[in-house]
């Protein structure tokens, strides 16, 4: 009777010491986190994620701690490819504290600790599906050199409408890239936010009502897709610790995936094109190092 009165007493500090901890120390996916969580985080990305930066400074107009202090680094055209390139006069690298970076010096200069990244919807055209993915995985590759303490989310692209699709920027051809972002994070250890999933109707377009640019290219959010996202990112804290895997190989970090080596002839021609304002370019403005054909990703 002795050891168990002192089992129970054990067990009733045990709780109570859980009880009093943080609710990110034990968070699990679908309990919504506050908005302090995202103190240390920066989202990275082109146009889709810019919509999210904008809605969320909007709100924060009247709700300052809304998302919490999360910082953006997105620009209307950027990819995972293009990114890579040298920095000039026009390139389409981010600005942080009012100096054109590499993302992954950014990234580092904003001292975040969790880095969600959306990108493809520039990278399917000029490099195909598998040179996209590979891009990417280079690109997070170089993050991590330079912050390794990060946590990486990498969130799904979103859909387009169903009448608004290109002959290789469409919806199949997303779902196809979305599948293999999963099991490249899979692979490396990453968190994987399907965001995309989110904006599907039942035909697997985007969600007319959360388009915001219907009559033109039918991709882009609106502030009524902005809010299952943000509600979804509360409720998936990351699981990924910082113990992640580097690209494959030294000799290949620092190399994006050369677009002519990657894309078959009929996605040379395709462009995506911003609505005006946005600072929009596709593609990219010279080619960028040509990689090792026969690199495979490793499993960790």
């Amino acid at each position: 009777m002795k050891n168990l009165k002192q089992y129970f007493a054990a067990a009733v500090v045990v709780c109570a010491l859980l009880l009093a901890m943080p609710s990110t120390a034990f968070a699990t996916d679908g309990q919504r986190m506050p908005d302090s969580y995202f103190d240390d985080a920066v989202f990275v990305g082109d146009s889709i994620s810019l919509k999210l930066r904008n809605y969320v400074y909007k709100q924060r107009a009247g709700d300052p701690g809304f998302l919490g202090s999360a910082q953006f680094l997105t620009v209307g055209g950027l990819g995972s490819g293009n990114v890579q390139l040298p920095i000039t006069a026009d390139s389409l690298h981010p600005v942080y504290n009012g100096e054109k970076m590499m993302l992954e010096d950014s990234v580092a200069a904003s001292g975040a600790k969790k880095v969600y990244i959306m990108f493809g919807m520039n990278d399917i055209v000029p490099y195909g599906i598998d040179g996209a993915i590979e891009n990417l995985d280079v690109l997070i590759g170089k993050i991590l050199e330079k912050s390794p303490d990060v946590q990486i989310a990498v969130q799904s692209v979103t859909p387009i409408l169903q009448n608004r699709q290109q002959k290789n920027l469409n919806n199949p051809n997303i779902l196809l890239y979305n599948e293999q972002l999963e099991a490249l994070c899979d692979a490396r250890g990453y968190d994987f936010l399907d965001i995309g999933a989110l904006m599907r109707d039942e035909n697997g377009a985007l969600i007319y009502e959360y388009c915001a640019d219907a009559p033109g290219l039918g991709m882009h959010l609106s502030d009524a897709a902005c809010v299952p996202w943000i509600e979804y990112l509360r409720t998936h804290p990351l699981s990924s610790g910082a113990d992640l895997l580097t690209p494959a190989s030294e000799e290949d970090a620092g190399q994006a995936v050369d677009p002519l080596l990657s894309r078959p002839d009929d996605f040379a021609e395709e462009q995506v094109d911003e609505p005006a304002g946005e600072s929009f370019e596709s593609g990219l403005k010279q080619p960028p190092q040509k990689r090792d054909p026969n690199r495979r990703l490793n499993a960790r």
